[in-house]
C-alpha cells in the first residue's frame, strides 16, 4: 500500500499558551491549592493543533480534543476488485486516500476516502469518544468526516432527546430502512455508539439515528419544541386570518358579479277607459323599464 505520509507540526506557541502557573501566595495552603488548580485547568485544556500535508500544500486543524495528535498522514487507500478493474480502464483516475491521525500512545484514528485538499476551517472534535473533523467544503458548506470505528455499547444507557424530526433507520447507514420519523422532543435510551450514529431504543423499536439529532440537554430540545409550538401556533392563527379575508373577498366578487335587483320608481293608475270596469298600472323600475298591471 502506497503510503503518502507526513508528521503533525505541532504548535510550540499554542503550548505556551496553555502553560498555567499559580500566583504567590501569603500562605502555603494557598498556594498548594491555586497550583492544584491550575493543573486541573491544563489537564483539561485541548491538546496542540496540528497540520496535515498533502500534494501541493498543508492543512491546519485546530484541535478540540484533549487528545495529543504526534502525527498525520495521507495513505492511499486499498482497491478492491471493482476498483482495480476501474482503474486498469482508467489510469487517470485519483487515487483514495485515507487520513490516519496517531495519538502518542499509539492510538491510531482513521478517515476513510478524504479530499483533504478541498477542505477548510478544519477541526478535531471528539465526540463519546469517537473523533470527527469538522470542516467548510469548497462551496462553503459546513460538512463532518468520521473516524472508521466498531460499535461500541455503553457502560450505562444514556437518556437523549430528538432535536429536530429525523428518521430512525435499521441499520447506521443513511441508506438503510427507515423504520419511523422521531418527532422534536422525543425521548430515546441511547445504549450504544458508532462513528456518526447512536444506537437507540424506545419501547420495542431498536434502531440508529444520526448524531447530530440527539442530545443529552432536554433543557435546549425543551425549548425548541415550546419555539416550534409558538411558530406552529402564529402559522395557523395567520392561516384561519388569510382564510377569513379570503373568503370576505370571495363573497364581495360574487355579490359584486350579481346583477343588481331592479325596483320600482313610479306607478301611474288609470281608471277605466274602455267600458271593462277594470283599470291599470303604469309601473316604471329602476332599470327604465316600463310594465302595466291590472286592477
Amino acid at each position: 500500500m502506497k503510503m503518502k505520509s507526513v508528521k503533525a507540526f505541532l504548535s510550540i506557541a499554542v503550548a505556551a499558551s496553555m502553560a498555567v502557573s499559580a500566583p504567590a501566595a501569603v500562605f502555603a495552603e494557598d498556594t498548594t491549592a491555586q497550583e492544584a488548580e491550575a493543573q486541573d485547568s491544563a489537564e483539561e485544556a485541548t491538546a496542540e493543533d496540528f497540520t496535515i500535508a498533502f500534494d501541493g500544500g498543508k492543512l491546519s486543524v485546530t484541535n478540540q480534543t484533549t487528545q495529543t495528535i504526534k502525527e498525520a498522514k495521507l495513505v492511499e487507500a486499498a482497491a478492491d476488485d471493482s476498483e482495480e478493474a476501474d482503474d486498469s480502464a482508467d489510469d487517470a483516475k485519483e487515487a483514495k486516500m485515507n487520513l490516519v491521525l496517531t495519538e502518542e500512545d499509539g492510538t491510531e484514528h482513521t478517515f476513510e476516502d478524504v479530499t483533504v485538499d478541498k477542505w477548510k476551517d478544519a477541526v478535531l472534535v471528539n465526540s463519546y469518544e469517537f473523533l470527527y473533523i469538522n470542516y467548510k467544503d469548497e462551496s462553503g458548506k459546513d460538512q463532518e468526516a468520521a473516524e472508521t470505528a466498531d460499535e461500541r455499547t455503553f457502560d450505562e444507557p444514556i437518556t437523549m432527546y430528538v432535536s429536530a424530526n429525523v428518521h430512525v433507520r435499521k441499520e447506521a447507514d443513511k441508506e438503510s430502512e427507515s423504520l419511523k420519523v422521531a418527532a422534536l422532543g422525543d425521548e430515546f435510551t441511547v445504549v450504544a455508539a458508532v462513528p456518526g450514529w447512536f444506537k437507540v431504543e424506545n419501547g420495542d423499536d431498536t434502531g440508529y439515528v444520526f448524531h447530530s439529532y440527539l442530545t443529552e440537554d432536554k433543557e435546549a430540545v425543551d425549548a425548541l419544541v415550546k419555539a416550534k409550538q409558538e411558530a406552529d401556533a402564529a402559522a395557523a392563527q395567520a392561516a384561519a386570518a388569510a382564510a377569513a379575508q379570503a373568503a370576505q373577498q370571495q363573497a364581495a366578487a360574487a355579490q359584486a358579479a350579481q346583477p343588481a335587483q331592479k325596483t320600482e320608481v313610479s306607478r301611474q293608475a288609470y281608471d277605466d277607459c274602455d267600458g271593462s270596469g277594470h283599470g291599470y298600472y303604469e309601473i316604471t323600475w329602476s332599470d327604465g323599464s316600463v310594465t302595466y298591471e291590472n286592477y
